[in-house]
């Protein structure tokens, strides 16, 4: 447990709700449910450590402490105020709070946590759309947490990075040459601790700290590991990379936060958070228009065939990547393994139509109080 830097330990009472919401914002677990299944009997680390101990198991259990309760049980409201856009500059961390935070990991790994985890990827954000705790933090930040997983006696350092994100830009207007001094820069803070530590992938023994990331979205990111693994063995240095593939799956509707339809800047433009029916019933009869259909098809044609041509950056190449492989995009029912042929690939093909018009026909169906839901199964790389 704990994995993306989110969780709910170390954590004062008065910073429950923002967990909750980290959690909620993150991993799509209902808030409600939070609520009402969270027991609260700890604050410290170690204290939910013993709050887990006092239960029973079908399996193991372990548990890393996060960045996202880390960060909020020493800075309390400003957790993330750091990783807004030019925050990490303009509210830099002070190094006597690092060292607190830093002596919370070491001591909530002496006390049993297998490790520390954080995100530093774009795509996590908290229920306000600021980015998660941690995500902008300071090499020196990153490089005294990991360090303090070594001190205690080594452990797992676990991050979901895209290795691209050296600010909050608006517009997602990244600099290439920044992003690529970033990418040395996250690279450098890994590297001392791999050298400092010893640290292997394949062994987390005493005073090692074992590293796994989620990489994604880096332009030549693939090319660049390569010479980064070079460096296994040599200069005392033990890097080993790794990829794990699993199976995800993602339900879409006109209101959910990923779906394809945000190619489209006119359906940006429309309010499609709300779900309370008069408002769904509105969003629904503008979708219907003749007109604004065939305009917001138009335009995610023209954003996916830009993505696919890679001449220049776009913000949603992580969204494409992640719904569109058409052969495993399904309109929703009930079964769990659909044939292929209802694929969208598969049925845009015998309608002899875009996959972007079946796309948005199976969310916006021609009659109607409910928008329709599409599931899209895809592979995640780690």
């Amino acid at each position: 447990m704990g994995n993306c830097g989110v969780g709910f330990a170390p954590c004062a009472e008065s910073r429950r709700e923002f967990l909750i919401n980290l959690v909620e914002a993150i991993e799509d677990v209902p808030g409600t449910a939070l609520h009402e299944g969270m027991k609260w009997e700890w604050e410290t680390f170690e204290e939910y450590l013993d709050a887990l101990s006092r239960k029973s198991y079908a399996c193991d259990v372990a548990a890393m402490i996060g960045h996202g309760p880390l960060r909020a049980w020493v800075l309390g409201e400003n957790a993330n105020v750091a990783d807004t856009h030019q925050g990490h500059k303009e509210h830099a961390i002070p190094p006597d709070l690092i060292e607190k935070m830093a002596t919370t990991v070491r001591n909530s790994v002496a006390a049993g946590a297998i490790g520390f985890s954080t995100s530093r990827a774009i795509y996590h954000r908290d229920m306000a759309g600021v980015l998660m705790p941690g995500t902008l933090a300071s090499a020196t930040e990153m490089r005294a947490l990991l360090m303090a997983i070594s001190e205690a006696g080594g452990g797992v350092f676990g991050a979901n990075m895209d290795f691209a994100t050296y600010d909050d830009v608006p517009g997602g207007a990244f600099d290439p040459k920044l992003q690529e001094a970033h990418w040395d820069s996250e690279w450098g803070w890994i590297e001392d601790v791999a050298r400092e530590t010893s640290g292997r992938p394949d062994v987390p023994g005493a005073g090692k700290v074992a590293m796994t990331f989620e990489v994604t979205g880096v332009p030549g990111g693939m090319a660049r590991m390569k010479k980064v693994e070079h460096l296994h063995n040599t200069h005392d240095t033990h890097i080993r990379t790794q990829v794990h593939v699993r199976p995800q799956g993602f339900l879409q509707s006109v209101t959910s936060r990923m779906n394809l339809l945000l190619l489209s800047s006119t359906f940006r433009g429309l309010e499609t958070r709300s779900s309370l029916p008069e408002d769904l019933a509105r969003l629904l009869a503008q979708l219907r228009e003749p007109d604004r259909r065939a305009t917001i098809i138009d335009e995610m044609e023209m954003e996916l065939s830009k993505i696919k041509a890679g001449d220049e950056p776009s913000i949603f190449a992580g969204l494409v990547s992640t719904l569109f492989p058409p052969s495993m995009i399904f309109k929703w029912d009930s079964g769990n393994e659909p044939p292929v042929e209802e694929s969208l690939r598969d049925i845009a093909r015998a309608q002899g139509r875009s996959y972007m018009e079946v796309y948005y026909d199976w969310l916006v169906p021609e009659s109607g109080d409910e928008p329709g839901v599409v599931s899209a199964a895809t592979v995640g790389l780690g």
